[in-house]
């Protein structure tokens, strides 16, 4: 991993020496889910159950 660090420092320094402008970082955030409010999550939930043909929770 050191190897392959100094490698890229390397061949980055390189690119900056020779007047290429590197472009600041970006910060890229994972969207893991989208806020919904909790009426749309619990018809979210009925519509699951009702495709998968699961009963509604405290009924069997």
């Amino acid at each position: 991993l050191r190897k392959s660090c100094t490698e890229e420092l390397v061949i980055m320094g390189r690119r900056i020496e020779s007047g290429e402008e590197i472009p600041k970082p970006v910060v890229q955030l994972e969207k893991l889910h989208i806020p919904i409010s909790n009426e749309a999550g619990l018809q979210k939930i009925a519509d699951i159950r009702k495709k998968l043909n699961l009963p509604r929770r405290g009924q069997q």
